[in-house]
């Protein structure tokens, strides 16, 4: 079994060398949405399966993407053929979208071995590494067991405790725009504005000029000594993830916010605040 807990996040220089090795399995999670990061390219790693967060989610809950319990994910990605020995490196074809969403899906159930392509498939490609046109069909299912950390999830009602007692330090991943409730929400029906208490961390500030993670451009007031516990939060669950790791990365635990503005930006009576508010 290739060990991969000791990365988290891999370059792509050092998943090219473990392409063909035995239990490694790539996992293109490509996904965005109207006004979002496109792919960079069309093309994908070789042998690489789908996995698709729209899919692999909750199919009760009418907020979008939602992490599915630990039994229904058993049996998801089971179906892709992913076992407690498999080693996965997942990419996506923005750069670093949507790859730390499954990262933390894959963590929260248990799942260490693990790592994010850094740079995602436009690294992949500059480094070198073949692609193909399209991705592989999932292989023979497989067993996989949940061992669910709830300490990596931050639940509505968590959230609401945190903001009464101001006791977290909860950092919001969207846009300076969103943030401060002057940029159009892309699901219709959505307050303006943010969570609050909040501070910004717009994800995007977290990226070099290829679209690579830079982990060092995490404010040092939040790196190791956090002296508040942390939670993230963004539009729908997803960018809140790449805080999360980059945070992770810094020796800081952070709680996601599931729902994130699409739950609590469609509530009604709902504390909301706007303006600029806190940036990192």
């Amino acid at each position: 079994m290739a060990e991969l807990s000791a990365y988290d996040l891999i370059s792509a220089e050092q998943a090219i060398g473990l392409v063909g090795r035995d239990g490694i399995l790539f996992l293109d999670a490509s996904w965005t949405y109207p006004g979002g990061p496109q792919p960079r390219t069309d093309r994908v790693i070789p042998g690489s399966i789908p996995f698709n967060i729209d899919a692999i989610a909750d199919s009760t809950s009418s907020l979008p993407h939602t992490l599915p319990s630990p039994a229904d994910f058993e049996q998801m990605v089971g179906a892709l053929g992913i076992s407690n020995s498999t080693g996965l490196i997942v990419y996506d074809r923005m750069g670093v979208f949507t790859a730390p969403r499954v990262w933390w899906m894959f963590k929260i159930m248990g799942h260490d071995n693990i790592a994010v392509l850094n740079g995602g498939m436009p690294a992949w490609l500059a480094a070198g590494g073949e692609s193909a046109e399209t991705l592989s069909r999932p292989v023979a299912p497989a067993r996989f067991k949940a061992l669910f950390n709830a300490d990596m999830l931050a639940s509505f009602e968590q959230v609401r405790q945190a903001v009464d007692a101001q006791d977290h330090r909860i950092l919001d991943a969207r846009s300076p725009q969103r943030f401060a409730g002057n940029g159009a929400e892309p699901r219709p029906g959505m307050a303006a504005g943010h969570i609050p208490g909040a501070s910004n961390l717009f994800f995007q500030t977290l990226m070099d000029e290829q679209g690579l993670m830079d982990i060092s451009r995490i404010p040092e007031s939040l790196r190791t000594e956090a002296a508040e516990p942390v939670i993230t939060t963004c539009g729908s669950g997803v960018t809140a993830c790449i805080l999360t790791l980059a945070l992770h990365l810094n020796g800081v635990q952070a709680r996601v916010y599931d729902g994130s503005w699409s739950q609590w930006g469609s509530q009604d009576g709902l504390p909301v605040e706007t303006g600029a508010g806190t940036s990192l």
